[in-house]
């Protein structure tokens, strides 16, 4: 069963769930909050490619990409993270969020990304809260080997060069801010579905 938190039950609750593992559905959910926070153009490639390899026949930029979730689940059980590691992430992704329609009220939504920029982003996110939570954390080239995956007849990825990328791009949305509060937590739990 899925139950979603009152305020008043958030900090027994976030105790409680650190020490659980994280699910699908939680990857599910921050996955679908990634995806929103920027249009993606579905075929605009990054500069540099990560080990995106050769189209096999017949794909198209609709259907080539490794589903975000999948990526990141993928990611999550290679890296044995842990889940408020997990949860500073979203708060991360939530700042942004909180940036991006700032700027999108005060100019409009003027940009698109890359068809892969949600998976730069939470993987971002992800980096970073990593390093902020463990004083022992993985190195750039170790997130890079965790990308790898094979999806539909090639092998996605990205490069360590791709991760620095990407973590300096968080960094400068977040103003370099990475600190996360427990009212922050607390506030995330509220969406977050946990299996009880």
């Amino acid at each position: 069963m899925t139950q979603h938190w009152s305020c008043a039950e958030n900090a027994e609750v976030l105790d409680k769930l650190v020490y659980k593992p994280i699910s699908y559905k939680m990857v599910s959910y921050v996955s679908d909050v990634a995806s929103t926070l920027i249009a993606c153009d579905p075929n605009a490639l990054p500069p540099t490619q990560g080990r995106f390899g050769p189209k096999p026949s017949g794909a198209t930029a609709e259907n080539n990409l490794l589903p975000l979730a999948q990526f990141i689940y993928h990611i999550v059980c290679r890296s044995g993270i842990s889940t408020s590691t997990f949860l500073t992430s979203l708060v991360y992704l939530r700042r942004i969020e909180s940036k991006m329609n700032l700027f999108n009220t005060k100019w409009g939504p003027k940009y698109t990304g890359f068809r892969c920029c949600a998976y730069r982003i939470l993987l971002g996110s992800l980096i970073l809260a990593d390093k902020l939570v463990n004083d022992e954390c993985y190195d750039n080239s170790s997130w890079a080997a965790f990308t790898i995956q094979k999806y539909e007849g090639y092998t996605f990825g990205f490069h360590t060069f791709d991760i620095t990328t990407c973590e300096k791009q968080i960094l400068s949305l977040l103003d370099w801010n990475v600190q996360v509060t427990m009212e922050e937590l607390e506030t995330e739990l509220l969406g977050v579905p946990v299996e009880v």
